[in-house]
């Protein structure tokens, strides 16, 4: 097209718009249709309302949601288990390397090995009583061996052990207070 204007010079020649009449719409009133009830004889005329695509998807939309609001009435919500058992926080724990005490290192100071491990529990966010049970892991050998008797002979009735009470006894054990007070007088 453009190159055959060119040929004939009329290439600065516009192009007419071409406008197609629009014909007018008469709205027509909706006609009932007349569907027969049960056995009687009874008829009912149903007239349909003229609704858009967005109306219908809009009305869908909303019976769907209302559907769903009302199977879901009843179900409680999921509690994701994974992150609330002792085992799964045990796995995240040891994946953040704490220190261990081995005891039979020299020169090993079982302050440092509480903060190491007290600063991984933290990051952690666990519970006292949580920190308690974790540490554990991280003790070998005779440390071991030692938790476990502690654990056992302590009391039924004082309750599960508490991050404070663990450290207290632990340090008393193997870090007796004239250690202690011989390392603050270096400080």
């Amino acid at each position: 097209m453009v190159y055959r204007r060119l040929e004939e010079g009329r290439k600065d020649e516009e192009v007419p718009p071409q406008v197609e009449p629009v014909p007018e719409v008469v709205q027509v009133p909706p006609q009932s249709v007349i569907f027969p009830i049960g056995c009687q004889g009874n008829e009912v005329p149903v007239v349909s309302p003229e609704m858009t695509n967005g109306e219908i998807r809009e009305a869908l939309l909303t019976l769907a949601r209302a559907l769903t609001t009302h199977v879901n009435r009843g179900i409680e919500p999921r509690v994701n288990i994974v992150e609330s058992t002792m085992t799964y926080r045990l796995r995240d724990f040891v994946r953040m390397h704490p220190p261990i005490f081995l005891g039979s290192t020299v020169g090993q100071d079982p302050q440092e090995f509480l903060d190491g491990v007290y600063k991984v529990m933290s990051a952690m966010g666990v519970t006292s009583r949580e920190k308690a049970e974790l540490v554990s892991y991280q003790l070998w050998e005779v440390y071991q061996v030692w938790y476990a008797q502690w654990k056992d002979n302590s009391p039924v009735e004082s309750g599960p052990i508490e991050w404070e009470e663990f450290k207290e006894t632990f340090l008393g054990n193997y870090f007796p207070r004239e250690r202690r007070e011989v390392k603050v007088e270096k400080f």
